[in-house]
């Protein structure tokens, strides 16, 4: 059985073992800190791609009427593409 001093013992290697581990452990603030960080950056690159995407849409669209036009151009011409 356990005595009150093996108890207490007990006791100081857990918390002893816990303030080892809990230095690794960011603080609320810090955490919540780096989190608006990363959210930001999450929201930059977001509005990158969704301007990425505008301009290749642009593009596809001048290849298409390009297309287009070399179509109308190669029949009045009679070239067989």
């Amino acid at each position: 059985m356990l005595t009150q001093q093996d108890l207490v013992e007990i006791e100081t290697i857990v918390d002893k073992k816990l303030e080892e581990k809990m230095k690794y452990v960011p603080s609320t603030d810090l955490f919540l800190s780096k989190m608006d960080e990363l959210m930001g950056e999450v929201k930059s690159m977001r509005e990158d791609h969704a301007a990425h995407l505008v301009i290749h849409q642009d593009i596809n669209d001048q290849l298409e009427d390009h297309n287009s036009k070399f179509q109308t151009i190669s029949q009045k011409l009679d070239i067989a593409i």
